[in-house]
């Protein structure tokens, strides 16, 4: 790779990081109605967060912001989860997944009982992948409670109800990232309008991620094969074929979109789009 090149390889692999950055962000932010809006995104940077289970201290649970970070091995089952049940004494020798990451379960805004803003997820039942214990699955509620002076996370709590199966666990922290920006504050502790992110985003953003891991490993294997790094036309797959086309053909597109709305507004006859795809 000569020096001329390092600039466009850097251009292209920034592009791809940026993108990547964006979609961890994005998955792990919400707009909780008038409370405003919650990212639990920095959490992710503190990998595994772990606290001895309440009245139970045997066990404890693994918990992973926004992501399923834990890959839990019981006999010869195992499965991942965003939050495990372990045992204290080896955090390796996990018990059972107790919730999994999933861009559709949207916080809550509550005031708890001591008047503090809390936004709480209830996430759907987890499959037992082991037959002992907990036989109708798992299912997990997380708790997190505003305090400017928790950064990025104190006091965390875990217990299960007793009895219950579905085997039910809470698990309780205090941060300042549930603290809400651009908001009025408050709330009444009712169902609030949440807004994540919805699948046709999910779509795009993978789509989008594709075709940049795409072009970066042809630009790779264009400028190995050809010795010519700084030559984006040369490296870049189908960039003569396709790419050059996609501006021209976009345009096209809307041209005739156009034409064809003129013509039904107008009551005329349907636009002729031979000639503008002809032109384009």
């Amino acid at each position: 790779m000569t020096m001329s090149s390092l600039p466009h390889f850097g251009l292209l692999l920034f592009a791809a990081t940026s993108i990547i950055i964006s979609i961890v962000h994005s998955a792990c932010s919400w707009n909780i109605g008038d409370y405003g809006t919650v990212n639990l995104a920095p959490l992710q940077n503190e990998g595994q967060i772990v606290a001895i289970r309440d009245g139970n201290p045997g066990f404890s649970v693994v918990y992973t912001a926004c992501n399923e970070g834990y890959h839990c091995e019981v006999n010869e089952a195992s499965g991942t989860g965003m939050a495990a049940q372990v045992y204290t004494d080896d955090y390796d020798h996990c018990n059972g997944v107790i919730s999994k990451y999933d861009t559709q379960t949207r916080p809550r805004h509550e005031i708890n009982g001591n008047g503090e803003d809390q936004i709480v997820f209830d996430y759907p039942v987890v499959e037992n992948i082991y037959t002992a214990g907990c036989s109708q699955g798992r299912q997990g509620e997380f708790i997190f409670i505003c305090d400017e002076n928790a950064v990025p996370y104190e006091d965390v709590q875990f217990y299960q109800d007793g009895g219950s199966d579905p085997c039910y666990y809470h698990t309780t922290m205090r941060t300042k990232y549930a603290c809400a920006t651009g908001g009025g504050g408050g709330g009444d502790g009712g169902e609030s309008t949440t807004s994540g992110m919805s699948g046709g985003w999910v779509f795009i953003i993978i789509l989008i991620c594709l075709i940049s891991v795409y072009c970066i490993v042809g630009y790779i294997m264009g400028g190995v094969k050809s010795g010519d790094w700084g030559n984006i036309k040369k490296n870049l797959p189908q960039f003569m074929t396709f790419w050059i086309y996609v501006p021209k053909l976009t345009l096209a597109g809307c041209i005739t979109s156009w034409e064809w709305i003129r013509g039904k507004v107008g009551g005329s006859h349907d636009a002729d789009t031979g000639d503008i795809y002809e032109k384009y």
